[in-house]
């Protein structure tokens, strides 16, 4: 099992899929942080572009990122025939699943570091500053985004494992994954609208505010609005969920 850990995280690590990846978020970064600092140096001249909006550019786009780099990574155990490799070596199903799950969790926690100290670099650069956010504030907002990048990343490798690394485990990740943000979208709009007060009541306040306080997709906001338990509670759930799901699936799955 160790031996196969080793193996994966290498081949992660040197994998093209998360050069490409890393790549395009931080060049998304890079490219807000310097058209907004163009904007607002010749033709916004008096506003400023603070440290809190460029931090904000990755968890608004981290769904979407860290599912593209689960998918490129890991379905090719099933294109490039590993998997069928792992399994006639004598490895055991589960071995396999688990050392992929923990893979994934290191997938995510390498992009969000990555992504944070390109934020911060490009913050120096280009920003003023900090408006507001204070440092524990930072620390609690890289914490939920470590924690909901970590739940989506075993949610989607759970599902590559399920449907076999076939084109359409990129069409059911990332339509999750956008699905998901335009729940998001509604969930904000009605919850914390921009004028007046929350309309909702009854049980579609209930759906809403469960929506807005354990699923991991609705804490890419970049700003924490439940405490730090909540998000721990939905994004467990949702690794211990996706973990017994895939597993019993994956371990059923005729392979060739």
């Amino acid at each position: 099992m160790l031996r196969m850990l080793y193996a994966d995280t290498r081949a992660m690590l040197l994998s093209k899929g998360l050069r490409l990846c890393m790549g395009a978020c931080i060049a998304y970064q890079w490219g807000y942080a310097f058209l907004m600092w163009l904007l607002l140096k010749y033709v916004l001249p008096g506003e400023g572009l603070y440290a809190e909006e460029i931090l904000a550019v990755y968890p608004g786009i981290a769904s979407f990122a860290v599912t593209a780099a689960t998918l490129l990574i890991f379905t090719q155990e099933y294109s490039d025939g590993i998997i069928t490799n792992k399994l006639c070596s004598g490895a055991k199903r589960r071995e396999i699943f688990f050392s992929l799950m923990i893979n994934a969790l290191q997938l995510s926690a390498v992009m969000s570091a990555a992504a944070q100290l390109s934020g911060l670099l490009a913050a120096v650069l280009f920003g003023e500053g900090f408006y507001n956010l204070t440092l524990a504030e930072m620390a609690d907002s890289f914490l939920e985004l470590l924690i909901a990048s970590a739940a989506v990343a075993v949610f989607s490798s759970a599902l590559i494992m399920i449907l076999g690394g076939k084109s359409v485990s990129y069409i059911v990740g990332l339509g999750i994954a956008f699905l998901c943000k335009l729940a998001g979208f509604e969930v904000m709009d009605k919850l914390y609208p921009t004028s007046g007060r929350c309309m909702l009541s009854g049980t579609k306040l209930s759906l809403y505010t469960f929506y807005d306080k354990y699923i991991p997709y609705s804490h890419f906001g970049g700003t924490p609005r439940w405490d730090m338990a909540a998000a721990l509670a939905g994004c467990l759930g949702c690794i211990l969920i996706s973990l017994a799901a895939g597993l019993i699936l994956f371990r059923k799955k005729e392979i060739r």
